[in-house]
């Protein structure tokens, strides 16, 4: 039980890495796929589980899945490269649902980053200008595997 709470807390950690991590979610998906296979070959040779199998599947893939794409993420961002700042066309703007206050919408706007498509979410101060903008400057810089890390970003002409 532990193990699951410890994992549930680390994807919920994973997904705030998630969002200034420039990446493909196939990678997330094998990264989760492999973890899991990995915890379940574990538990069915070290640990005599009383559950069917189906239900030791599913226990490891939450156990494996979670501290797998943590792992990636997180040591991506932990050992990325020096900064650079890059001007990218917006694709689409929209608006997320509104913050705990209920004062405004949450505004984003999406870019294509070098072939995949990323959702960047801006402060409410941002939410009436960023239709007129175009362009989003990012600084970022390349992690260790390779995915890109936002380091900042702000609306440009």
């Amino acid at each position: 039980m532990l193990l699951i709470f410890a994992s549930l807390c680390l994807t919920v950690w994973a997904i705030a890495i998630y969002n200034l991590t420039i990446i493909d979610i196939k990678y997330l998906f094998a990264a989760a796929a492999v973890g899991g296979i990995i915890v379940f070959a574990l538990i069915l040779l070290l640990h005599k589980s009383s559950y069917r199998v189906i239900w030791t599947f599913i226990i490891s893939i939450a156990i494996g899945g979670g501290f797998s794409c943590f792992g990636l993420l997180f040591l991506n961002k932990l050992f990325a490269g020096s900064p650079q700042t890059k001007e990218f066309e917006i694709v689409s703007t929209g608006h997320l649902g509104r913050v705990s206050n209920g004062n405004c919408f949450k505004p984003y706007a999406v870019i294509d980053f070098d072939g995949i498509q990323k959702q960047l979410v801006f402060t409410c101060e941002d939410e009436k200008a960023i239709k007129s903008y175009h362009k989003v400057a990012v600084t970022f810089s390349k992690g260790l595997f390779g995915f890109g890390v936002i380091r900042s970003k702000q609306l440009a002409q």
